[in-house]
């Protein structure tokens, strides 16, 4: 899979992929950024085509990946002009690496354990260690709601930059 998805990197094609087993029907569209041993960064796109973020996901937890359908060769008109820019700028991407700068810079995003949509954290990363993340979680209407402590081992997908994050985001704003 991953010299697949390293080909599909190259061409800077679009790309549909599907990581939750449990969810079959669960997928994120968009373009391909890094292809590394341990995760994939993606560029989202929403159902327009239009921009929705990052989302990182784990490179073993991939089944599917899907190119070149009408779909998305039809999405890739809205964003063909923008440019498929890494948030990282090229330097090295261990999960530590995105868990701390987005620490840093005090972004908003959500975290989800084991591909299992029902463990999806949203809130602001804390603290990082090289095992555990802490995060102060946000509820659906921009409230914090507590403290959370996550083992790295079990993160499979972390979204930053998403409609999702905004609205909680523009929420805490109010």
């Amino acid at each position: 899979m991953r010299k697949f998805l390293q080909r599909l990197l190259a061409a800077k094609k679009s790309v549909r992929l599907f990581a939750e087993e449990g969810d079959p029907a669960s997928f994120v569209d968009g373009y391909l950024i890094r292809v590394c041993d341990e995760y994939v960064l993606l560029l989202s796109v929403d159902e327009d085509g239009a921009f929705d973020g990052y989302c990182l996901k784990r490179t073993e937890n991939i089944f599917r990946a899907d190119t070149d359908s009408q779909y998305l060769q039809a999405l890739e008109k809205p964003i063909e002009k923008r440019e498929i820019a890494d948030p990282f700028g090229g330097e090295e991407m261990t999960l530590k690496d995105v868990f701390s700068r987005l620490a840093k810079e005090k972004i908003l995003c959500s975290v989800e354990l084991f591909d299992d949509a029902d463990t999806k954290t949203y809130g602001f990363v804390t603290e990082v260690s090289d095992g555990a993340i802490v995060m102060c979680e946000i509820d659906e209407y921009g409230k914090e709601d507590g403290t959370v402590c996550l083992l790295s081992k079990g993160v499979t997908t972390v979204c930053f930059g998403s409609h999702l994050e905004k609205r909680r985001f523009c929420r805490i704003a109010q």
